[in-house]
């Protein structure tokens, strides 16, 4: 165990004495906090007997904690019925405000110790020959370099009548300064944007097999989305920064990319400024992160750029390139942890949307149908369960099939967007033209 001074035991008791004296704030409060918080060993033994006789429906009082404590064996009990009693008397009429300020002290003196823990591990490691990415699994582990710290008192509970009063307020204030009210970004093509919205804590999936455009159509809806003014953070596990440059002159500069690659050097500065005059300031709005590529480097990427930039959109392409340093797991099992990851530690607690590609199994190519259905994500972890709105597609021309047999119709240049999941809205299929020259959907 490593020496500190980071620890506060009046403060842990006057939070105690503040629970056990009125049990309304403490179930206000008890989802928020965790015994880890306290340093003295009885106070943390003390919390967790209280949270186990709330979830037990039992009462919360002295006896009671008594009783309970006697048949825990984690602390010396000699001194428990003094002890009790002194928080009892301490503080018999809480304040709120007061009781804020002693988890402000208690959760702060936890946090200063979980670094140092880290500290510590760091040294000891360093003490035996070690390569690199064994530190940096302490750092990982630890949430090094991700954004601020998330309190233990930072889960916030609201009635309903709480709710709508905040909501009417963001609507009120919308309507005095003559704006519409943000509850989504839209992706920018009209015939999507009347079933989906890149809503704030949801996960959103776009999958295809290799070579239908999903790369293209997500880097057409962040271009979209800079346009109107929005932050966007492109994690590319795929192509570089300057592919999706070059990505980004053939979509607004109609030149193919191997049409690029043969212009002279001089040519491509010119073609590369006509981009950069063409987007302006708005340039800004798009952050590329072509380096990360395991899941804690992609979600520090994500909490930094999020600190110093106010992310709106994160688009990650694509999930099966994701890895996890030091993982036994089988496959299966990853994509789960990692989508799982994505949803609750990147969108919820960053408050923003998450668009992620996804590879689909090879089980489609053996249909005569090569559709996408939700089954075909299932191989894939747990995609399907963890994102708010799925959508597939699928092109004819791309299995050389270039008249559709229903309508006798050319499918060349024909995309099927298949909205097999949506949680907002309404389900289907949209077809949307596309420019395969420029993989460009329109």
């Amino acid at each position: 165990m490593y020496p500190t001074i980071a620890y506060d035991v009046n403060a842990e008791a006057a939070l105690l004495s503040c629970f056990i004296n009125d049990i309304e704030l403490f179930g206000k409060y008890i989802n928020r906090l965790k015994p880890d918080i306290f340093y003295r060993k009885r106070n943390s033994v003390i919390f967790k007997s209280m949270k186990e006789l709330h979830s037990e429906n039992k009462p919360i009082d002295l006896v009671s904690l008594r009783n309970h404590i006697d048949s825990n064996s984690e602390i010396d009990k000699s001194d428990i019925n003094e002890y009790l009693n002194e928080l009892g008397d301490m503080i018999q009429c809480p304040i709120e405000n007061n009781l804020k300020e002693y988890i402000a002290i208690v959760v702060g003196k936890y946090q200063i110790r979980q670094k140092e823990r880290m500290a510590y591990q760091i040294i000891e490691t360093s003490k035996r020959p070690v390569d690199y990415q064994e530190i940096k699994k302490i750092l990982f582990s630890n949430n090094v370099l991700s954004i601020d710290d998330v309190t233990e008192s930072s889960v916030i509970v609201e009635s309903l009548h709480q709710i709508i009063k905040n909501v009417n307020a963001e609507s009120i204030e919308c309507i005095e300064k003559g704006v519409k009210r943000i509850n989504g970004l839209n992706s920018g093509f009209r015939i999507l944007d009347k079933f989906v919205k890149f809503r704030p804590q949801n996960t959103y999936c776009i999958a295809s097999r290799p070579g239908m455009g999903k790369s293209s159509i997500s880097l057409k809806m962040a271009l979209n989305n800079i346009m109107e003014d929005y932050k966007v953070l492109f994690i590319s596990l795929e192509m570089s920064k300057e592919e999706l440059m070059e990505k980004l002159i053939s979509f607004t500069q109609r030149i193919t990319n191997d049409e690029f690659r043969a212009l002279h050097e001089s040519e491509q500065i010119i073609r590369r400024n006509e981009l950069s005059e063409f987007l302006g300031y708005k340039s800004n709005n798009l952050i590329i992160d072509d380096n990360s590529v395991e899941i804690h480097e992609i979600k520090n990427s994500i909490y930094n750029e999020h600190r110093t930039n106010k992310i709106d959109l994160v688009v990650i392409d694509y999930l099966q390139l994701i890895t996890i340093d030091g993982s036994t797991e089988n496959r299966n099992q990853e994509i789960t942890k990692i989508s799982r990851m994505i949803k609750s530690e990147i969108s919820k607690k960053l408050q923003i949307p998450v668009i992620v590609l996804s590879q689909l199994n090879r089980g489609v190519e053996q249909r005569d149908n090569k559709r996408p259905v939700l089954s075909d994500l299932r191989d894939s972890g747990s995609i399907e369960q963890d994102m708010s709105f799925v959508m597939f597609i699928y092109r004819d021309e791309e299995y050389g099939i270039f008249l559709d047999k229903r309508t006798g119709k050319s499918t060349e240049g024909v995309a099927e967007l298949h909205i097999a999941k949506n949680r907002f809205g309404s389900k289907g299929l949209i077809k949307m033209k596309f420019e395969k020259n420029y993989a460009l959907f329109e």
